[in-house]
């Protein structure tokens, strides 16, 4: 006897839980259910969906019905996605995507009103592993941030970890997000967009602005110039992008997280972004604008190295402005290479005549460099 279920509380090695589908097996089934060889739409298609097999299967019948192509439903999906999750019926379906997880969610209003406000919030995020037990700590001046509609639901999960743990047990059992492991849950992208679509424009405003405030105030107090915080701002990432302002402090931790860490081309995009939108809130001579926050090492952040005379090998400026200055930079009296590592940044260069700089690296020294363009 087989039975299928949505709870996931079963004893361990009685169920199987069924995962959606890969991303080619799902553009496979796209192409063989709908006679379209697009396999580039398909793939993308396949992705948009999540590889959700009611999805795939809703659109796949859309598409047959219609008479349209897979790139056709992909352009459509794209910008009528809650409406599309709605035409179950009209493909010739009992239920659709939006029905059936709207009966869900109805449930659980009724079983576990705070597991619904904790939807709604992950629904807010990226579809990526969110760090729920990280975003749900306390914090001082946070209730400030959170609207009428949501302070009350979020708060008592914010102060009360049994029932945090309860409101994601709740949401297990509906198999409405899946662990991926110690604190951290995965919501599928459809199941976010349902949500986030069945909410009053308001009330999405205000779950927007919490998971702003959240994952803003998630970030580890201390500069990503330190090591230690690399993992909370490697697992926080995505969701700032995806919820916290353009031109908030937030974003711009973030582009710094990214520069330190190496990849300059995207910390270089991603400063750029929260600077024309602060040019765009503040004005473009407002001190925020022209110093986001984290695009400088300050106080403790500016460690020197001591430079040797100029026999090693030339450098490139490393800072993600694009600077493309040359200079000559040796190893520092511990042995460490400029800039070796992830920890270390290059300063914007200036004239050798401008007077010494500190190397901002965190070997621990304090000896001034004389780097020039």
């Amino acid at each position: 006897m087989l039975i299928t279920s949505q709870s996931a509380a079963w004893p361990r090695g009685e169920a199987v839980e069924v995962p959606v589908l890969d991303a080619a097996v799902a553009a496979g089934f796209l192409v063989n259910r709908t006679g379209d060889a697009d396999e580039e739409a398909a793939e993308e298609l396949a992705g948009e969906l999540g590889g959700l097999p009611l999805a795939l299967e809703q659109g796949a019948a859309y598409i047959q019905a219609t008479g349209d192509t897979l790139a056709g439903y992909l352009s459509l999906f794209r910008d009528r996605r809650a409406d599309l999750l709605a035409r179950g019926q009209a493909a010739g379906h009992p239920a659709d995507v939006a029905a059936t997880l709207g009966l869900a969610l109805s449930r659980l209003g009724d079983e576990a009103p705070a597991a619904v406000g904790l939807l709604r919030l992950l629904a807010c995020c990226a579809p990526e592993p969110v760090p729920w037990r990280l975003l749900l700590t306390p914090r001082a001046g946070l209730a400030g941030q959170l609207g009428p509609d949501v302070e009350p639901v979020l708060g008592r999960l914010v102060d009360d970890r049994l029932a945090a743990a309860d409101a994601v047990a709740a949401l297990r059992r509906y198999s409405l997000v899946s662990p991926v492991a110690d604190g951290l849950v995965l919501v599928h992208r459809l199941v976010q967009a349902v949500t986030a679509g069945q909410m009053p424009a308001d009330l999405a405003r205000q779950w927007r602005q919490a998971a702003a405030a959240l994952v803003g105030a998630a970030l580890p107090a201390d500069s990503p110039w330190l090591n230690e915080t690399w993992p909370d701002y490697a697992m926080l990432l995505p969701h700032v992008q995806a919820a916290a302002p353009a031109d908030s402090a937030a974003a711009a931790k973030i582009a710094d997280y990214l520069g330190i860490g190496g990849n300059y081309r995207a910390a270089r995009a991603s400063m750029n972004r929260v600077l024309e939108a602060r040019k765009r809130t503040c004005g473009p001579e407002d001190p925020d604008t022209r110093r986001p926050a984290g695009a400088w090492p300050t106080g403790s952040q500016r460690r020197a190295i001591q430079l040797r005379p100029a026999t090693s090998w030339p450098r490139w400026c490393r800072w993600p402005s694009g600077c493309s200055a040359r200079s000559t930079r040796t190893r520092c009296g511990s042995g460490a290479s400029w800039p070796g590592g992830p920890a270390m940044r290059a300063i914007r260069l200036r004239p050798a005549t401008s007077g010494p700089r500190w190397c901002p690296c965190a070997s621990g020294c304090s000896a001034p460099s004389t780097a020039k363009r």
